[in-house]
C-alpha cells in the first residue's frame, strides 16, 4: 500500500512539474525570439494561457517546485538510509531531484522578473 500511494503521490508531482515548466516556457518564448512572439501572440489560446501567467498565475508554478524539490529529496534520502540500496532507483531520485532543482531555478528566475517588472509599473 505504501508504494502504491508513493508511486501515485511522484506521479501527481511529475505532472504538475511538467505543466508548469510547460507554462513558464509559454510566457518565457516570446521574449527569445519575434516568430515565438508572433506564434503565441496570433493563438488565442496560449496567449490566454501568457495573459493568466501574468495576471498572478506566476504564483502557481513556484510551490509545485518546491513541493517537488522536496519530495524528492526525501526519497533520496529514504533510499540511502535502506538497508539495501538499490543502485537504479538512488540514479533515478537523483536524477529527479536535479530536474526538480532545476524547475525551482527557472521558476524563481521568471518569479523575479514579474515582481521586477510589476514594482517598475
Amino acid at each position: 500500500m505504501k508504494n502504491k500511494k508513493h508511486r501515485t503521490t511522484m506521479i501527481i508531482l511529475n505532472v504538475l512539474l511538467f505543466i508548469s515548466l510547460i507554462w513558464t516556457l509559454i510566457f518565457k518564448l516570446p521574449s527569445v525570439n519575434a516568430d515565438f512572439s508572433r506564434f503565441i501572440h496570433s493563438n488565442p489560446i496560449l496567449d490566454t494561457i501568457e495573459n493568466a501567467y501574468w495576471n498572478g498565475g506566476f504564483l502557481i508554478p513556484f510551490p509545485i517546485s518546491i513541493a517537488n524539490v522536496i519530495y524528492s529529496i526525501m526519497c533520496l534520502h529514504s533510499t540511502y538510509k535502506s538497508q539495501s540500496p538499490n543502485y537504479k532507483q538512488t540514479v533515478g531520485y537523483l536524477t529527479y531531484t536535479i530536474i526538480s532543482l532545476f524547475a525551482l531555478v527557472i521558476h524563481c528566475i521568471t518569479f523575479n522578473y514579474i515582481i521586477e517588472c510589476i514594482i517598475a509599473g
